[in-house]
């Protein structure tokens, strides 16, 4: 997707660079890296990090074992 928009002209500039895309949109460098954007006071620390992260995969564990056991 990020390669799809970033070839062509008329969306290219609204791209944002390789390395910010990965930190936004995988989970397990969202869980590592801390988000530089927001403000100080607003940043998530890294045992909250850490839940959330545990949390995302017992759903999708469980999502998963509902699929197989259908």
């Amino acid at each position: 997707m990020w390669a799809y928009r970033f070839i062509q002209k008329d969306s290219r500039l609204h791209v944002p660079r390789f390395k910010t895309f990965l930190y936004q949109n995988q989970e397990l460098l969202r869980l590592w890296y801390e988000d530089e954007n927001e403000p100080l006071d607003d940043r998530i620390p890294f045992y909250a990090r850490f839940i959330k992260y545990v949390g995302h995969l017992c759903i999708l564990f469980v999502i998963l074992m509902a699929l197989i056991n259908a």
